[in-house]
């Protein structure tokens, strides 16, 4: 049986929707619900690193550890 389509198109860039944007936004806001006093340029500068790695940013930023699993559930709540 054939599909109904001939293409499909990923957009993991940006290319078509900035999300980039949105996401930043929502880790900010995910990082205040936490009480972790993060501005929106901060986090704007952790674009491209391993999820570990902004973590331990955040963490040295603002002085106090960070609850990873907390952070990126609120994060993807905030995303969504």
């Amino acid at each position: 049986m054939p599909l109904p389509y001939d293409a499909a198109i990923f957009d993991l860039d940006g290319t078509l929707i900035d999300t980039e944007a949105l996401c930043n936004t929502a880790g900010v806001a995910a990082c205040a619900e936490l009480g972790l006093n993060v501005g929106l340029d901060f986090f704007e500068s952790l674009a491209g690193i391993h999820d570990a790695e902004r973590v331990r940013l955040i963490a040295a930023h603002v002085g106090s550890a960070v609850d990873a699993q907390a952070f990126f559930d609120l994060w993807d709540r905030h995303c969504s």
